[in-house]
């Protein structure tokens, strides 16, 4: 008899579980969330979230459930002070994540760096550069 899925499975998820599937596995994610919506908000021991992780794996509707159904803090940051404007990987994701969800784009991580200029120091070239053409006019210049 083959071992039950995890959303067959009795005993509650962890963050950590969902974490792993989001993925391979989104919508098995938010069935989970369904019946366990306290997991949205929460993060693993490096504060990284669902929507830290559903950002970098391109996962669009578990972003945007995170953020419009279970209100989840767009700007959450991670241990390192990273929002999931830092994770994204695909200029689409950095539209949804700053246009539908208000990612602020001034940000800035444990280093001091925004995602732009994280970008533009080369940490993340494969995001191309119609992210940086994208988030150069979001930027905020202080008054």
């Amino acid at each position: 008899m083959p071992a039950p899925t995890l959303s067959e499975s009795t005993t509650p998820p962890t963050i950590d579980d969902l974490l792993i599937q989001v993925d391979t596995s989104p919508t098995t994610v938010l069935t989970l969330l369904s019946q366990n919506p306290s997991l949205a908000s929460q993060s693993d021991t490096f504060g990284y979230t669902l929507l830290h992780a559903a950002s970098s794996y391109d996962q669009f509707e578990v972003v945007r459930t995170l953020v419009h159904t279970y209100s989840v803090d767009a700007n959450a940051v991670d241990n390192d002070g990273e929002t999931a404007l830092f994770y994204a990987e695909t200029e689409g994701m950095v539209h949804c994540l700053v246009e539908e969800c208000g990612v602020d784009v001034n940000v800035r991580n444990a280093e001091g760096k925004t995602a732009l200029e994280r970008l533009v120091a080369g940490i993340n070239r494969e995001w191309g550069g119609g992210v940086v053409g994208f988030l150069l006019p979001q930027k905020q210049h202080p008054s």
